[in-house]
């Protein structure tokens, strides 16, 4: 019986937090139904009495032009993860299956990497794209985030491949 109030505690509390959790969410999603005056009225509402579907096609298609970037984004980010996985999975398996000089220095740089604020590498990143005469451009961000990526790209899956299966129970490299 103790364990049985046990479990109705923990879900009661997880509950609980999952309702939180999603309060933002139906906020904006009741938000986004209203009209702008309906936005701002008091007592605020919960349903608005006539849902405003077409906000949404106005934010994708009207005067807000929301396709564009989102679509920019969603490309960026593919190609982004896409080269990411191309050089990461040989540099992995490189790492973990082969023995050689400064391989535990490699990792450990590619581990400290991950330690530094993105903010302090921007500068250094920014010259470079200036000198390379991509700013402002796909290839220039693609780039910028790959830098950024690859190191914990490279370092996480090492652990858990196939190939990797003895160390994978250490959970030591090398």
């Amino acid at each position: 019986m103790k364990k049985r109030w046990k479990h109705l505690f923990i879900h009661v509390l997880l509950l609980t937090i999952f309702t939180a959790l999603l309060f933002p969410v139906a906020v904006m999603i009741s938000t986004s139904l209203k009209t702008f005056e309906g936005i701002f009225t008091w007592p605020p509402t919960w349903i608005p009495d006539s849902p405003q579907w077409a906000n949404y096609i106005q934010v994708w298609f009207g005067p807000y032009q929301f396709s564009g970037p989102f679509f920019n984004s969603l490309f960026i980010a593919t190609v982004t993860s896409l080269i990411t996985v191309i050089l990461a999975f040989p540099a992995a398996y490189g790492l973990t299956r082969f023995a050689f000089f400064g391989r535990k220095s490699l990792l450990f740089l590619m581990l400290m990497t991950q330690m530094f604020s993105p903010v302090i590498l921007i500068v250094g990143l920014y010259q470079i794209i200036q000198s390379l005469n991509l700013l402002n451009t796909f290839i220039g961000i693609i780039i910028t985030n790959c830098a950024l990526t690859a190191p914990m790209a490279v370092w996480l899956p090492m652990f858990r491949w196939p190939w990797n299966r003895q160390l994978m129970w250490t959970g030591v490299p090398g």
